[in-house]
């Protein structure tokens, strides 16, 4: 768990890891176009000239397959940066703990939920069911 909670009477804190660099956002999709410029495309290249030339296409295939799973996790590893927590309060969208993970979000929705009691509303009936 990356989140860290300090419970004492009274009062709670939690600590977050700090908010994405957005150095670390450029440089990974910056690495994302090398590795599309310089890898992907020229593999496809070098398959379609094997496959023209009737050579074994074994390692040009393997090539691609590397170089996909590198553009993969780049991709993964930006898109998961973008994590939050976010509810409406007084007609304005707040939110806060933005570089927490999934299931650390969830952690600390259920810490805020025991210590602040929130207004929920009944869940509707549905007409199919009947009391008895």
């Amino acid at each position: 768990m990356t989140l860290k909670i300090e419970t004492t009477p009274g009062s709670w804190r939690i600590r977050v890891r700090p908010r994405i660099n957005w150095l670390i956002l450029f440089s990974a999709l910056l690495i994302l176009l090398i590795i599309t410029g310089v890898g992907l495309i020229p593999a496809w290249a070098r398959l379609a000239a094997t496959i023209h030339d009737g050579g074994s296409i074994g390692g040009p295939i393997l090539s691609l397959l590397i170089l996909s799973a590198m553009a993969i996790v780049n991709i993964y590893a930006v898109v998961s940066m973008q994590n939050g927590i976010r509810f409406d309060c007084a007609g304005e969208t707040v939110t806060f703990a933005r570089q927490a993970t999934h299931s650390d979000s969830w952690d600390l929705i259920d810490k805020m939920a025991e210590v602040y009691r929130f207004p929920t509303q009944e869940p509707e009936r549905s007409p199919a069911v009947t009391n008895w």
